[in-house]
């Protein structure tokens, strides 16, 4: 297929954000870890506590997807949640790279077909909690993810692959200063569990869009 015939499919933001909560963020499994202090208990203790509840927050966002090009595609998308300090651009590449998020692509798996034009996705993701978010009473989740699709006309075997990623944060830092898509803002563990956050104080920023890996 002709380069200027063929779709390209990728996030959206061009008009808006790429990537949206659609509920507020919820966790759930930690209920005894965060009640009143336990004296002397060990962070070995506290770990394993949190291993027993399997402590786990959950991501409800909506991916704006669009197809730029001149042709109908089937599309599938993978997308995980991370917490790996926020790692810029070779690091995210390299959190892709090792969460397989490109991985293989089987003909089985095409979820749905999309025209020229946009439309969204949602997902829940979930992120388990471990020792060091439990120590530092905060989470610096990103996620990652990739938008595999292929022509529905023409040659059906070559298969594209868009890999992307964003820093989920919170809206505004403890003084109410708006979070700047460089510097994503921890989310707070100890409020999270107490209730879930308002997906109006949540935002994606720092979305990579990284073009087609073919």
């Amino acid at each position: 297929m002709l380069w200027d015939q063929r779709p390209w499919i990728a996030l959206d933001n061009t008009t808006a954000r790429a990537v949206v909560f659609y509920e507020d963020l919820k966790g759930g499994g930690m209920e005894d870890v965060i009640g009143p202090a336990v004296g002397n208990e060990s962070i070995t203790d506290i770990n394993r506590r949190l291993n027993a509840n399997a402590a786990y927050v959950n991501f409800y966002l909506r991916y704006s997807i669009k197809n730029f090009g001149h042709s109908p595609a089937n599309v599938r998308i993978h997308t995980t949640v991370v917490d790996q300090g926020y790692p810029r651009y070779k690091n995210l590449l390299e959190v892709i790279r090792r969460e397989n998020v490109c991985g293989e692509q089987q003909d089985k798996d095409w979820a749905w077909t999309i025209v020229p034009g946009g439309t969204t996705y949602n997902h829940i993701s979930s992120l388990e909690i471990n020792q060091k978010m439990w120590e530092t009473r905060t989470i610096e989740p990103t996620v990652v993810g990739c938008i595999w699709y292929r022509s529905t006309i023409g040659d059906k075997s070559t298969i594209h692959k868009t890999p992307f990623a964003g820093h989920i944060s919170m809206a505004t830092d403890e003084k109410g200063q708006p979070v700047q898509d460089p510097s994503p803002i921890p989310i707070p563990l100890r409020r999270l569990f107490k209730s879930p956050i308002d997906k109006n104080e949540l935002k994606v920023v720092d979305v990579w869009i990284m073009g087609d890996a073919d």
